[in-house]
């Protein structure tokens, strides 16, 4: 099957002060149609670097991209000129920024910003544009839509306007949509209700879906596959069932275990040990060795290789078989 969207090898180095930076050393990421990827892993592992890199939104003068590959179904987008680019983002492939704030154009109503998306993208008039529109606020969850067109960004709730950020990603019916951590700012109450909005309009439109986050409760509740990265590198890829049930990477392990749970109320969490590693010097070895507790000599001095255990299942682990009954 050909995927929605294939990332292969995607490094990204930042121009630094000190030298460069190496945000992001090794990511391969692939979504099919009508799926729910979800990309994990602790503040600083890469997650919305990669994401952005693979909308093209990095500034090229402080940020080189670097790619085996990186498609949009049929499309090879590092071939695309930037113009060609320009137009199928927000069309064939959107985004749902974490904070809708920095998102929306203080300026501008509401309504001015939705209808040029359809303006630009789909060469709408404006009667038919406004129309869309006020339908797919009303498909968001928003009450009064025509007034909401009229409103400004500071005149709405933060839940009101996440649910704008991604009325105007779905205007254009996207093949794929990525999603950074778009339920962060939001309470639990806004945020079940967003997530169940993208999965009902998956449902209808069978877009494929990338949802970057750091909670593990989100990624069992929303994702088909699982994509664990840790210090710049995907350390271990699954399906979600294969990955709760038997991960076999220690820092994957690390994560989930670190779940609160209802049995263990009162006792102290599970806390993984150490820092993550600064992007100014990287270990080595395998990126996570520092912290581990399973991490051999070899693991010290070694880049462990991309494994594959099956078709939907790799991990970055020179000691995962050894642990696999752990």
């Amino acid at each position: 099957m050909t995927p929605a969207l294939e990332v292969a090898s995607l490094a990204v180095t930042f121009a630094g002060e000190r030298g460069p930076v190496v945000a992001v050393e090794d990511v391969s990421l692939r979504v099919a149609k009508g799926r729910t990827l979800c990309v994990v892993g602790e503040s600083g592992s890469g997650k919305s670097v990669s994401i952005l890199a693979t909308m093209g939104l990095l500034d090229p003068e402080r940020a080189t991209v670097q790619a085996a590959a990186l498609r949009l179904a049929d499309v090879d987008l590092l071939a695309l000129p930037p113009a060609r680019r320009r137009a199928i983002n927000g069309d064939r492939l959107a985004m749902v920024f974490q904070d809708p704030m920095t998102s929306l154009n203080p300026y501008l109503r509401i309504g001015t910003q939705l209808t040029e998306v359809l303006e630009v993208h789909r060469k709408s008039s404006r009667k038919d544009a406004e129309q869309q529109a006020i339908a797919m606020l009303e498909a968001v969850g928003i009450s009064a839509p025509h007034a909401r067109m009229r409103a400004y960004p500071h005149e709405l709730s933060g839940g009101m306007r996440q649910r704008v950020v991604l009325a105007m990603a779905l205007l254009c019916q996207p093949d794929v949509l990525l999603a950074d951590e778009p339920t962060t700012a939001l309470d639990v109450t806004i945020q079940a209700q967003v997530l169940k909005l993208i999965q009902d309009l998956q449902a209808r439109t069978e877009m494929a879906v990338v949802l970057v986050t750091h909670d593990m409760g989100v990624v069992a509740h929303m994702a088909d596959d699982v994509a664990v990265l840790y210090g710049g590198v995907v350390v271990e890829r699954a399906a979600v069932a294969e990955l709760f049930a038997r991960p076999r990477h220690p820092y994957t392990r690390a994560l989930l275990a670190s779940i609160p749970a209802a049995e263990h109320r009162g006792q102290r969490l599970q806390a993984i040990a150490g820092t993550p590693p600064s992007a100014l010097t990287r270990p080595p070895g395998c990126v996570f060795a520092p912290r581990c507790a399973f991490a051999a000599a070899i693991c010290l001095t070694g880049r462990p290789p991309q494994e594959a255990l099956s078709p939907d299942q790799t991990v970055r682990c020179f000691r995962h078989a050894e642990l696999a009954d752990a």
